[in-house]
């Protein structure tokens, strides 16, 4: 059997035990409707994927052999496959798929009543995955009362003493005075759009806070930040109709705009500040490095280390650096890097064991996707491997081994 081939029947068990467990996304549902619509044959093995006679076939088949044993054995079945004529090699990934799939499930390497869920065969995820991050966030009035807002709409627009979603729908009055601050805060594996009392929209990623007021007043409209942000700041307060300075404050620097398009990366557990400017003009500012500011213009990024002295400035292309704001993952950094981005969108704990590889590793795969997808798209690298376990830090979702 082809290559090619054998990596279908193992698409198909992924699809298959998705399916199974009910965390198939919409987009893996319509791959597998596909595949049982392409011809009677894969509807008659799904079918029988379920029926007793079959878990009974693979019990005898699992009975001479340990797991290892039986799923070696059955390659080799595979690979002798691959001298049949083309007519029968047309429908042996099928077959192939079936047999795996029973053998397999049989053996303990499909999510089961026993619920183990750390297996990965041959590269193939085989275990209960998890879900992509979602609209998730917590927003902390000035007098201490919480909401959680609902992961269904889109953004929450903030007016001076009302909070509503994008639809109009009301969350709050919130009868506090306009220079009174609030704090937004996502979580792993959440996000959340805000738009500001001056029109300024500000996308929130993973694991982030950001801090602002009601209502800006004075000569400045300034807001605190950590994590990570996409602003699109407004050029004239819509409030006010006054053009006034749009300031961003982090623990590093100091980011100061009057209208532009921008996105500041500031995590704690990361080694630079990033500040990376799409459109209109920025003024990056820290007091404990030289220059004490500069001026960036668009496509460019300053970059702060935290043991540097120095504000560096590089040409960079913007879609690599929001591709987080527009549901992608677009790796172009060392592993360390990329698992990081990873714990926050999905909520997992990293481990790393052995030697792990220091190069820039390259991909592209959406945010929307599950864990193990995207892990696998770092694997066919061929730098790192991975295994999933649930021996992870109380409310996390699962732990993450990186392997040579």
């Amino acid at each position: 059997m082809h290559q090619s081939e054998i990596q279908k029947a193992q698409r198909v068990i992924y699809l298959v035990t998705g399916y199974r467990k009910g965390s198939i996304s919409e987009s893996e549902s319509a791959e597998l409707e596909a595949w049982l619509n392409f011809s009677p044959e894969n509807q008659d093995l799904f079918n029988e994927l379920n029926s007793a006679d079959q878990k009974e076939k693979a019990l005898g088949i699992m009975n001479p052999y340990s797991v290892n044993d039986s799923f070696e054995n059955l390659k080799t079945r595979i690979a002798k496959e691959d001298q049949l004529v083309e007519k029968k090699r047309r429908y042996s990934w099928i077959a192939a798929a079936a047999a795996i799939l029973i053998v397999v499930s049989i053996g303990g390497y499909f999510y089961t009543s026993t619920d183990r869920e750390n297996i990965m065969v041959d590269g193939l995820a085989v275990a209960k995955d998890v879900a992509p991050g979602s609209n998730k966030a917590t927003l902390t009035l000035a007098d201490g009362r919480t909401v959680e807002l609902n992961g269904d709409k889109q953004s929450v627009i903030i007016k001076a003493n009302e909070l509503t979603y994008n639809d109009g729908t009301k969350i709050i009055s919130e009868g506090r005075s306009r220079n009174q601050y609030a704090v937004l805060t996502t979580p792993k594996g959440g996000q959340y759009q805000i738009i500001l009392s001056d029109g300024t929209k500000i996308w929130l990623n993973a694991a982030s806070t950001l801090k602002y007021p009601a209502e800006f007043e004075g000569s400045q409209r300034v807001v605190q930040l950590s994590g990570e942000a996409y602003f699109e700041v407004a050029k004239v307060n819509a409030a006010s109709g006054r053009r006034m300075p749009f300031i961003v404050k982090t623990e590093t620097q100091q980011v100061e705009v009057l209208g532009t398009h921008f996105n500041i990366n500031n995590y704690p557990d990361e080694t630079d500040s990033k500040t990376t400017l799409l459109e209109g003009s920025v003024r990056v500012s820290a007091a404990s490095v030289i220059p004490a500011s500069q001026l960036l213009k668009p496509n460019q990024q300053s970059i702060i280390a935290k043991d540097s002295e120095f504000i560096k400035v590089i040409k960079v292309v913007p879609a690599t650096v929001i591709d987080w704001k527009n549901g992608d993952f677009i790796f172009d950094t060392d592993i360390k890097t990329i698992m990081r981005q990873i714990s926050r969108w999905y909520n997992v704990e990293i481990v790393y064991e052995g030697n792990i590889t220091e190069e820039e590793l390259v991909g592209t795969i959406s945010r929307s996707k599950h864990l193990t997808e995207v892990l696998k798209v770092l694997q066919e690298t061929n730098k790192v491997h991975f295994k999933l376990d649930d021996t992870a830090s109380p409310g996390v979702e699962k732990r993450v081994i990186v392997m040579p």
